[in-house]
């Protein structure tokens, strides 16, 4: 055993890293024996008499490769700047102890607080629209104000969207990612992960050099949901990894928010139909507040008149050509000589005035003289 580790939690980092060995079955096994320790000194036929667990996996607990891979994770950890959250701990999210397959453990970088207790998870496409990243981030900042944890799961588009905001907002945020802290992934995200753990922390169930393989992230999905009090999708497809979210949701007992989308985008087919099945349609976070009963309604007193979609509407006080083109755009890109055709416009006069409302926030030039009305996550 590595110097001056628990014995408790080493106990526990064998069981995990024991071949074979899943949430559920931990659980069973330490129940049945009161403790890790208890069920590392258990003899194997012992452990492989516990109903519901397998017994080649309960065989190989507390053997020579178990401990060594324990050992070998200790010696990581030491290393880094990562702390090691047990199931057991009063520091483990209380909305996790409750779900039926709660990790052991958690790799923590950051700091998780009682307080992270009051979230909310967003999730959607990684192939988000501006529309759905500037809802995202609409959400994400107004929960923010209101004192919520943002939850997500770091990847591109809605979960971005989502993690920036609530920190540009100057709130709290949380991602539980499908890989080990020492392979973050995606790696364009390792700049947004950085600043996720300065104002919350990037979360993991799996062992340090774990790699972001397919099959994690389902399983991933159920920490964003169980640590929430809610899940909101923006944008999904109909076979988007977002709906397994809304149903870890549902059997989780947590509340499912979609935003609507376009009828005729294959991105909000997913979104649309969880509408349709009895999702509550939400525009601001006013209306996630609403259903979280006297804590969501306590705390909605601390966001502006505004919070809402409105954030899309027309600056006050615009004139001439500038309101022209702002009322022009929308959240589908617009290129700039379809603006300036669309106006009857000098191209001159186009460029030159959406340089301006691009300085003043009110629009965005995206990639390919593409622009769209409004500001990401602002």
């Amino acid at each position: 055993m590595t110097d001056q580790v628990d014995a408790e939690l080493w106990a526990a980092m064998n069981m995990i890293l024991s071949p074979g060995m899943g949430p559920v079955s931990y659980h069973r096994l330490y129940e049945a024996f009161g403790s890790a320790l208890g069920v590392l000194e258990a003899s194997s036929a012992q452990r492989q008499s516990v109903p519901g667990v397998m017994k080649k996996a309960a065989a190989e607990i507390g053997t020579p490769k178990s401990a060594q891979l324990a050992d070998d994770e200790f010696r990581m950890l030491r290393d880094i700047d990562v702390k090691l959250i047990p199931h057991w701990s009063e520091g483990f999210p209380e909305g996790l102890k409750r779900i039926h397959d709660a990790p052991p453990l958690l790799y923590v970088k950051g700091e998780m607080r009682k307080e992270d207790a009051f979230a909310i998870g967003i999730v959607g496409s990684r192939q988000a629209s501006f529309y759905g990243k500037k809802c995202a981030g609409i959400l994400a900042g107004g929960l923010a104000m209101a004192g919520a944890c943002v939850v997500s799961g770091l990847a591109r588009g809605i979960d971005s969207a989502a993690h920036s905001s609530a920190i540009d907002a100057g709130g709290r945020t949380i991602a539980f990612i499908g890989s080990g802290l020492l392979d973050i992934y995606p790696k364009s995200g390792e700049g947004l992960a950085k600043a996720v753990a300065e104002n919350g922390a990037v979360v993991s169930e799996l062992p340090l050099s774990t790699p972001p393989e397919a099959k994690n992230f389902p399983r991933r999905n159920r920490l964003i949901s169980g640590a929430s009090l809610g899940v909101v999708i923006v944008e999904a497809g109909k076979s988007s990894g977002s709906l397994i979210t809304a149903q870890w949701a549902l059997e989780q007992g947590r509340e499912v928010f979609a935003v609507p989308g376009p009828i005729d985008k294959e991105s909000s087919i997913g979104t649309n139909r969880l509408i349709q099945s009895g999702a509550k349609l939400v525009v601001n976070a006013r209306d996630i507040l609403d259903e979280l009963g006297d804590l969501g309604r306590a705390t909605a007193g601390k966001l502006p008149d505004d919070d809402d979609v409105q954030n899309f509407a027309l600056p006050a006080g615009l004139e001439g050509v500038d309101r022209q083109i702002m009322e022009s755009l929308s959240s589908e890109p617009a290129h700039i000589d379809e603006i300036s055709r669309t106006l009857g416009l000098p191209i001159t006069t186009t460029m030159t005035a959406l340089m301006m409302l691009d300085m003043k926030g009110f629009v965005t030039q995206l990639p390919g003289k593409l622009y769209v009305r409004g500001r990401l996550g602002k």
